[in-house]
């Protein structure tokens, strides 16, 4: 796990010693005590040897999790490497009067995203006693499924799981995005036509100056910008090509948000707007040294076809067409 985290409301970082007054009173409160257990902490002296016992065993990680504003302490999610369970198990507590309001969503998603992307975690567990609802709620809501119920020193629990890919098919429904129809002058398609032309730039090398020149978007009238909440993340283009084509162009997504389906819903929106015009093929351009976005194309039902116009005789372009009419 990352030393810290950062969200848009919350900063987590480790457990440690000047963390007494936070653990006595969240180990005290009755939600801690009716689902996850008594832990006897009645005491300052109790709460310091609580934290001595988790900082000092190498198979339990608690994250602080606090405000940003003002660095309050109001939760925990831990992560825990137990003798009955086949992978880690993820939790989560928070303060009375921190809950009901995201903060449990956002900084135990923020860890789980973190902890599947790396090599040595495949599967995350988490447990729970059946009573407990909201907790329940909470793991659906991230991604994880029931997957069995044991007992362990006489205890009922739940058991829910998520893989690295049940996470990612997770993430794509959890991502709100929204769309606008607009053109070349919106400021948001612009700076991602921007950060799209610097990449190209590193991936097409020398012949970087000959793609550029027909990429220029002054001319574009039909642009799409992709967003989750207010954040532009992608966009996409298409401009006339004849009176029967249009030209897909422009398709970009910001690294943190590839691998989700973004781009393919740029597409689509692209396509339904595109239709509204009765086109009857779509076409693109692409390179050779972008595999992604072929894969990207083949999937959404574009084929390849021998390169057209200024691409005819360009070695490293991939032109394709789809016919939708």
């Amino acid at each position: 796990m990352q030393a810290t985290y950062t969200t848009e409301r919350l900063f987590l970082r480790n457990l440690k010693a000047d963390d007494n007054a936070f653990i006595f009173e969240l180990l005290n409160t009755p939600g801690w005590i009716k689902f996850i257990g008594d832990r006897n902490i009645k005491t300052s002296e109790d709460a310091d040897k609580y934290i001595q016992k988790i900082t000092g065993n190498p198979d339990i990680n608690y994250r602080v999790v606090t405000l940003q504003q003002d660095k309050t302490a109001i939760g925990l999610v831990t992560l825990i490497k137990r003798n009955y369970l086949d992978h880690p198990d993820i939790g989560f507590a928070f303060l009375p009067a921190y809950n009901r309001q995201g903060y449990a969503f956002e900084a135990t998603n923020t860890v789980l995203h973190d902890l599947l992307k790396k090599s040595a975690y495949s599967t995350v567990l988490a447990t729970t006693i059946p009573e407990n609802n909201a907790s329940i709620h909470l793991l659906k809501n991230l991604g994880f499924s029931f997957s069995k119920e044991i007992t362990n020193e006489g205890e009922q629990l739940h058991v829910f799981t998520i893989t690295k890919d049940e996470l990612q098919d997770h993430a794509l429904l959890t991502f709100m995005t929204h769309f606008i129809r607009t053109d070349s002058d919106n400021t948001d398609f612009k700076n991602l036509v921007a950060l799209l032309d610097a990449d190209l730039k590193i991936r097409d090398g020398e012949e970087h100056a000959f793609y550029a020149q027909f990429n220029k978007i002054t001319t574009i009238r039909n642009a799409v910008v992709c967003y989750v909440d207010d954040k532009a993340i992608g966009c996409g283009a298409f401009k006339p090509y004849d009176e029967s084509k249009a030209e897909i162009k422009r398709m970009f997504v910001l690294p943190g948000y590839r691998g989700h389906g973004i781009a393919m819903k740029i597409l689509k929106e692209l396509e339904l707007w595109a239709a509204e015009f009765n086109y009857s093929e779509y076409i693109l351009e692409t390179g050779k040294k972008q595999p992604e976005a072929i894969r990207l194309y083949q999937k959404a039902g574009y084929s390849i076809i021998p390169c057209y116009g200024q691409y005819l005789h360009v070695e490293n372009s991939v032109c394709m067409k789809k016919t939708v009419i």
